[in-house]
């Protein structure tokens, strides 16, 4: 495993910290790929998932940042 979840990671909100779950389980997807023989044929749809859970997760921080006025 490349990246573990641990509490210290937390920020304190459930649906971010599951996102943030979720990207640390995509990261270490695209690691494990990348560090197998065959992983070419898999790694152009872990990247592109990576990429639209990014833009999905970052806009979501940007509203719940600018609903509480940070």
């Amino acid at each position: 495993m490349f990246y573990q979840w641990n509490d210290s990671m937390s920020v304190g909100v459930a649906l971010i910290d599951n996102d943030h779950k979720a990207l640390i389980h995509l990261i270490n997807r695209l690691h494990e790929s990348v560090s197998a023989e065959n992983a070419y044929d898999v790694l152009d749809d872990l990247l592109s998932r990576l990429i639209d859970y990014i833009d999905i997760h970052f806009t979501r921080e940007a509203r719940i940042m600018d609903a509480c006025d940070y």
